[in-house]
């Protein structure tokens, strides 16, 4: 029948084939029919296209970091942004890192603030007049100060219960009682015709006690001692700017250095040493609002000025120079 002879073709060509390839059955065929029909070779052409696409390449080389996690991930595509890659619903997840200035200066001051708050920190350094600031810089018990030729007492005045300084002119030799307000306390000053040396006399009666020599100008003479009782017991006070005789003593080496002048410092319209600003001195804040501001202390409700508007370079410099107490925060 025509069946059984297809059949009997069937065999014989299975037959040859396995006479041909005697491993059949235990591995891949070595023979494969290639399909060369018009429509074959297009699709295989298509097939190559779309292995070869720079999309399957990259999802190629994702796959493979995937399979090797020890291998650097390469990213080839085009650098986008975190909105661009993730969408807007996810933005605000991301806040990029900012820039913050360095100010380590002031942060040292604001340290100074916290540790002589309630009593004086105990310097690392000698300080002669430190036994005198721990009976000065808290409360009103001990209002007459007596520093050899540093005199002078403080009242507790109507604004917020302050202390405010005066002297007495017999103690000086004087005709008539100096003005303790820093512009001019300054022009006294001047008088010594050398601000370095000047600075120099001032920290070694700060730190050794050394009297205020015999024959300076007794308005020069008084002048330092009103600079000294404001810097080191009437800013400092509990009631004022604890910690801020710390910057007033940083100012001083940097004028006996030569580096600065009493009136750059100490000056009421924009002095360095900002407790000693005024607004009658053409400041645009008070002397204490600003030192509150930029030591970091609690504002006051009528307080309005910000850190950037007091805060100064130079001021930063000369707060990281200043001594260390032992009395470590």
């Amino acid at each position: 029948m025509k069946v059984d002879f297809i059949k009997k073709e069937e065999n014989k060509i299975q037959s040859h084939a396995k006479s041909a390839n005697p491993n059949q059955g235990h591995g891949k065929s070595t023979f494969q029919f290639v399909d060369n029909r018009p429509e074959a070779v297009a699709q295989r052409e298509l097939q190559y296209a779309a292995n070869n696409s720079q999309h399957v390449s990259q999802l190629k080389a994702f796959q493979s970091n995937a399979n090797h996690p020890t291998e650097p991930i390469q990213f080839t595509g085009e650098k986008r942004s975190f909105t661009e890659a993730f969408g807007d619903d996810y933005s605000h997840e991301y806040e990029p890192p900012k820039k913050r200035r360095k100010i380590l200066g002031v942060n040292r001051l604001h340290r100074a603030y916290l540790r002589n708050r309630k009593k004086k920190a105990r310097p690392s350094k000698p300080r002669n007049i430190f036994g005198r600031q721990q009976l000065h810089n808290y409360g009103f018990d001990n209002k007459v100060i007596n520093f050899g030729s540093v005199k002078g007492d403080f009242y507790k005045g109507p604004f917020g219960g302050q202390p405010y300084l005066r002297i007495n002119k017999e103690d000086y030799g004087l005709k008539a009682k100096p003005k303790s307000n820093y512009d001019d306390i300054v022009k006294g000053l001047e008088k010594f015709k050398n601000d370095a040396e000047l600075a120099k006399i001032i920290i070694d009666k700060i730190r050794e006690g050394v009297e205020l020599p015999e024959d300076m100008d007794k308005n020069v003479k008084a002048n330092v001692s009103l600079l000294l009782q404001l810097t080191h017991f009437i800013e400092p006070h509990d009631s004022r700017v604890p910690g801020i005789d710390k910057l007033a003593r940083s100012f001083f080496e940097e004028i006996a250095d030569g580096k600065m002048t009493f009136k750059q410092v100490f000056n009421r319209k924009d002095g360095l040493f900002v407790v000693a600003r005024a607004k009658s001195g053409g400041a645009t804040f008070g002397g204490q609002e600003a030192g509150r501001t930029l030591v970091g202390m609690p504002a006051k409700k009528s307080d309005k000025s910000t850190f950037d508007e007091i805060w100064n370079p130079d001021i930063d410099r000369v707060a990281e120079e200043m001594s260390d107490s032992s009395d470590e925060e």
